[in-house]
């Protein structure tokens, strides 16, 4: 990805401007922009309803029968891109924090470009193994980036967090890195780390906290890998002292658990939505699908890595050359 200005959270990288995937423009829409956005538009997805008044959930809309996309967070930010998922546009004033912005550009945003672009994208934090890589699937604050970074601390290099994007390849299903930060809530870290280590904030106004995966902390992996195994993580709140329970998904029972936690599903198109079903319906066959209930918090957490760990040595290493190796660089540039 190419943009005009640092981005915090992307990881730095030198190439051709030409070669890049996906270019971004914060800065004063262009002059094309601008008159788009004075003609009609539709809301998007076609379905989608109207937005109430106060309602502060980002509204999407069409534009030029579905060659443009605007994404509106109300009072914090706006994009506008191109259907294809290459161009990306972000009014930019002086005033306007730039970590604010980057929270939306590097989450929900470019969540959506990959979508565009055709991969499906799970709501998940994921690590590598020997075996390949592992996600952790589940609603917001379940502890899917506690889990990646307990690993991290385990000596398992991280692969993505709160967006795991998939594609399909002849040799099966691929998991891709994703940006260079693990964002987790004080006590998580606390927990993790201790009291004394103080992880710097997402933004000022904002208690989460972020771990740069550059800074040799944890190992971040650099290179897609794989998909191995996910595991679904659930509330076993009420299963007093039973402690985390593992259980095997048939695939059925698999495919409806992963259809509930794709990432943004609530902006694709009816269209886009049934490939994201076909997509999850092969994934299903190919890869084992857990579910992990737990209780909810940080008690058990040492109790659950061990057994995700032991679960996930159970399954076949990748052959050579097809992904992560121990001995192999896998950290980032």
């Amino acid at each position: 990805m190419s943009a005009n200005r640092a981005v915090p959270g992307l990881i730095p990288a030198v190439f051709e401007e030409e070669a890049a995937d996906v270019t971004v423009e914060m800065d004063a829409y262009p002059d094309a922009i601008q008159s788009l956005l004075q003609g009609p538009s539709s809301p998007w997805p076609p379905l989608a309803e109207a937005p109430r008044p106060h309602d502060d959930r980002p509204v999407v809309a069409t534009f030029e029968g579905g060659r443009y996309f605007r994404i509106r967070y109300p009072e914090a930010a706006e994009f506008v891109l191109d259907s294809s998922g290459t161009r990306i546009w972000c009014p930019w004033h002086a005033d306007q924090s730039v970590d604010h912005t980057a929270l939306y550009l590097t989450g929900p945003v470019l969540g959506f470009v990959l979508r565009l672009r055709g991969l499906t994208c799970l709501h998940a934090s994921g690590v590598v193994f020997p075996q390949g890589a592992v996600g952790f699937v589940g609603a917001s604050g379940v502890g899917k980036s506690t889990l990646a970074l307990a690993f991290g601390a385990r000596g398992r290099p991280v692969l993505a967090d709160d967006i795991l994007a998939l594609r399909m390849t002849p040799s099966g299903v691929q998991a891709t890195p994703a940006h260079g930060r693990l964002r987790l809530w004080p006590d998580a870290l606390e927990h993790l780390e201790g009291a004394d280590h103080r992880r710097p904030r997402l933004v000022s106004d904002w208690s989460k906290r972020y771990v740069d995966l550059q800074d040799g902390s944890v190992t971040a992996q650099d290179q897609p890998v794989p998909l191995r195994v996910l595991y679904v993580l659930e509330d076993g709140s009420a299963e007093n002292g039973a402690g985390p329970n593992l259980q095997p998904l048939r695939p059925s029972e698999a495919l409806a658990r992963l259809a509930m936690h794709t990432y943004r599903a609530d902006w694709l198109s009816p269209a886009m939505r049934a490939q994201e079903f076909d997509f999850l319906g092969s994934l299903v066959v190919r890869v084992p699908v857990r579910s992990l209930r737990c209780v909810r918090g940080l008690t058990e957490l040492a109790a659950r890595c061990d057994l995700i760990a032991g679960d996930v040595e159970t399954l076949a290493p990748l052959p050579s050359g097809q992904g992560f190796e121990q001995d192999a660089g896998a950290s980032r540039p």
